[in-house]
């Protein structure tokens, strides 16, 4: 009987624990790379940025910068103004509807430290 108990708590456990929870799944404004996370949502044309695997982890400007392009296909891509707004960033301009957009996340200590995020609009 104890073995039996044991043994259904091990298979509990090791359910529970089984998978990694994929951050894109649970909530679609969530992109996570290796390095960051971001949280995008066209609507407010906000951008927060966090850790990689540590979405309470946010950085400001003060540790990242972050760089917008409008992808269009073919076609030179246009720029995005973004600023930065307390903890977050602000896209400025206008979205382009049923596009693309490119986010750049860069650390300012190692600019070799960079990730780019692709987001289709709808």
């Amino acid at each position: 009987m104890k073995f039996m108990f044991t043994f259904i708590i091990v298979i509990f456990a090791s359910i529970a624990v089984g998978q990694p929870e994929d951050l894109n799944s649970r909530d679609p404004r969530l992109n996570e790379g290796s390095l960051f996370t971001i949280q995008f949502s066209p609507g407010e044309r906000k951008i927060r940025v966090s850790l990689a695997g540590k979405p309470g982890v946010e950085l400001s400007s003060g540790k990242v910068m972050v760089f917008g392009r409008e992808v269009s296909g073919g076609k030179e891509s246009r720029p995005l103004e973004i600023r930065p707004t307390g903890s977050q960033f602000e896209i400025v301009d206008q979205l382009p509807k049923g596009k693309a957009v490119e986010i750049e996340i860069r650390d300012i200590k190692d600019k070799n430290k960079k990730e780019t995020f692709r987001i289709d609009l709808p």
